[in-house]
């Protein structure tokens, strides 16, 4: 694993983050120290998370259902992830993802990437439409990878 004195302070935030509450669910995210991936949140739309081999260190936020609390409870114990998070449903993917953006952002304001998972190449189209003045999009199978676009000064 990579520590924060071997890289910039660009790729690592120096502060870590505080405790959050959403919706009632409490995590402590990992410390910068801990976690080089902590620029990057997940974002999934399926009612059955599945977790990825590349998630570790990795924000991941959950669409809430009865599996998918039993798993995000397990996640939290297991401490691969910066912090685990689930969100109320709000019956489209679009709208789900549309919604939860700014959310994400605030509660992840270093993050650079956002992985959506679960979404159809429509529903990509759909988000981008509404994201693109912020956002670049790539959409990869059932991914759509959203990345911040450079200020301009």
């Amino acid at each position: 694993m990579i520590t924060a004195q071997e890289c910039p302070t660009s790729i690592f935030g120096r502060d870590p983050q505080t405790m959050t509450v959403l919706m009632g669910f409490r995590f402590h995210p990992a410390t910068d120290e801990e976690n080089p991936l902590q620029n990057e949140v997940v974002l999934s739309l399926s009612p059955q998370f599945t977790v990825q081999e590349n998630d570790d260190g990795r924000h991941i936020w959950m669409v809430k259902t009865p599996e998918n609390m039993r798993l995000a409870e397990t996640m939290r114990s297991s401490k691969r992830f910066s912090s685990v998070t689930v969100f109320i449903d709000l019956g489209g993917s679009v709208e789900n993802v549309i919604s939860m953006l700014p959310t994400l952002t605030e509660h992840h304001p270093k993050s650079d990437r956002i992985f959506v998972r679960g979404i159809n190449s429509q529903a990509a189209a759909r988000i981008y439409d509404e994201i693109s003045s912020e956002w670049l999009a790539e959409h990869v199978d059932d991914e759509l990878i959203l990345r911040r676009k450079a200020k301009l000064i």
